[in-house]
């Protein structure tokens, strides 16, 4: 089976002040650019950047199947996401999200590879 190969560049921030946070995502599959992006009242710089990768994952799960995802961000606490789990999964914990409910989220058909970056390069 011939896998897609799909980077995904991700960045979330919250305006401290007003709590007001935006989130973009750029998809790039075979020579074709999707960006997705929004914004929500009420929610921290860390929803933002987690929001960002949910948001890239669900597209993903829905128009390219057993695709690897190369995902590409400056945030420490979703870079160490893979980190995390295995902590969870090893200590037989539960991981619950008041904030964002991630389960639908996850990938049922495709491989996720996080990379750190300084900087979005696009």
């Amino acid at each position: 089976m011939n896998q897609n190969v799909i980077e995904i560049y991700t960045d979330g921030s919250c305006h401290n002040n007003y709590n007001i946070g935006a989130w973009a995502s750029i998809l790039l599959v075979a020579n074709k650019k999707t960006i997705f992006k929004g914004t929500v009242q009420n929610t921290t710089h860390n929803r933002m950047e987690l929001l960002a990768v949910i948001k890239a994952i669900e597209f993903s799960n829905e128009n390219y199947k057993h695709s690897l995802l190369k995902i590409y961000t400056d945030s420490q606490y979703v870079f160490r996401i893979p980190e995390r789990m295995e902590k969870l999964k090893k200590n037989n914990l539960i991981l619950h999200s008041s904030r964002l409910n991630t389960q639908n989220s996850l990938p049922h058909n495709c491989s996720i590879n996080f990379n750190d970056t300084k900087a979005i390069p696009i």
